[in-house]
């Protein structure tokens, strides 16, 4: 009954496809049944790890689905529950599934939302250091929405920095909004992250990042 759906990721220069997220939705009797009704509960009862395997596997399926078909796959993101990360051998289960798949680990994108960065720093830091060095790209999700700080930045070498969707709305309306956001999409470039911004839904926000410096949408 969960059925895998794939965002878009779009490079603001050129108009082009260039990744994805994963996102999860639970089809039951027609009817969709959104995140916000149920990923709250599986993460209470444990079941959310077995979510994210379930929603890995699925994106490595039609990655490979695609190569078989001669195309050229995107990179995808997948979301990454507490449980999951902080669980045994963890690493070990993402590449076992990515293997079996024969898929370079370069296809997949892990995010991990900034509400569990704050829980153990020096294990998340060894962790993140484990997934870097498997090839697997690293995504911090949501920055901006509640926990964020400098000092994560500057603790945790990832690859992407996705930066959450309330930034844009106010960088619209708002003059310090909108410098506070240029300086993080600076900041994080400037550590050799690439920056996505969420929540791109007109041509005005796609030309506000351009000028920004951003490189996704």
């Amino acid at each position: 009954e969960f059925v895998v759906y794939l965002q878009p990721k779009y490079n603001v220069n050129t108009s082009t496809i260039e990744g994805a997220e994963a996102l999860v939705r639970w089809v039951r009797d027609g009817k969709v049944i959104p995140p916000a009704e149920f990923i709250h509960v599986f993460e209470r009862n444990g079941f959310i790890v077995n979510m994210d395997m379930y929603v890995l596997e699925e994106v490595c399926r039609l990655q490979r689905k695609w190569l078989d078909m001669g195309m050229e796959p995107v990179p995808v993101s997948v979301n990454q529950s507490k449980s999951l990360v902080y669980s045994k051998d963890y690493v070990a289960r993402l590449c076992e599934v990515i293997q079996k798949y024969k898929l370079l680990p370069q296809l997949i994108e892990v995010e991990l939302l900034e509400t569990i960065i704050h829980d153990n720093v020096t294990e998340l830091v060894s962790i993140i250091k484990q997934l870097r060095l498997t090839g697997l790209l690293v995504c911090i999700d949501d920055f901006g929405s509640g926990y964020s700080s400098l000092n994560m930045l500057k603790d945790f070498e990832v690859d992407v920095l996705k930066i959450d969707r309330e930034f844009l709305n106010n960088a619209e309306i708002n003059e310090r909004a909108k410098f506070v956001l240029a300086q993080i999409i600076t900041l994080a470039k400037g550590l050799n992250m690439g920056v996505v911004t969420e929540g791109v839904e007109t041509e005005k926000q796609a030309e506000l990042l351009k000028k920004m410096n951003c490189d996704t949408a």
